[in-house]
């Protein structure tokens, strides 16, 4: 993570996708697919295309599954059998910040691999390639699975506040099919979060 326009910038981005994508097709070796999303913050979209132009250029397959929270990217990457995933996000820190976090093989991707891959992108250990992307919306599936098994049932009263964050919209789907009653503040998008810090 970092602040962005300070420490951290798009030309970033396209090299954490080239290297990613290369640590991707050298455990796999074979066409591989990374599913990669993004949250609610300004800088999202900008730092989102630069890594997926990165991934694509070491020659895996991507699959765009959009705007949405971390855990419905990680679900995405299992639910599409893909051998790795993304999500461009600042987490829970000030809007300022960006980063992104990684997962391989169904497994985190963090601390010993974080130093590999920053050595890798030093060294410009790159493998080229040409990848595709797809865009795929896996919305309605997430919300399906989050239902599944649901015991909640009843005269419940709940109150969400998504704090402006990526979930807004998929909290919006999601009580839409709960009985009870529900309010909901805060669950317009906006990585200004003008209500409070995104922190749940």
């Amino acid at each position: 993570r970092g602040i962005v326009g300070e420490t951290l910038f798009a030309e970033d981005f396209l090299a954490i996708g080239q290297a990613f994508g290369s640590i991707v097709s050298q455990q796999f070796r074979q066409v591989a697919t990374v599913v990669v999303g993004y949250d609610g913050r300004l800088s999202s979209p900008i730092l989102f295309s630069a890594l997926t132009e990165g991934l694509l250029l070491s020659g895996v397959n991507v699959i765009n599954v959009g705007l949405g929270p971390s855990p419905m990217i990680y679900f995405a990457t299992h639910q599409l059998n893909a051998q790795a995933g993304m999500v461009v996000t600042g987490s829970h820190n000030p809007p300022s910040f960006n980063g992104v976090k990684m997962i391989i093989d169904g497994k985190p991707f963090y601390g010993k691999n974080i130093q590999l891959l920053g050595a890798r992108i030093r060294n410009r250990e790159f493998i080229s390639g040409t990848g595709v992307l797809e865009d795929i919306d896996i919305r309605d599936q997430y919300v399906n699975r989050l239902l599944d098994g649901n015991a909640l049932k009843g005269n419940i009263k709940v109150g969400w506040d998504p704090a402006n964050g990526a979930s807004g919209e998929i909290v919006e789907k999601l009580i839409g099919r709960l009985g009870g009653q529900h309010i909901l503040i805060n669950n317009v998008i906006d990585g200004n979060f003008p209500s409070h810090h995104p922190d749940p």
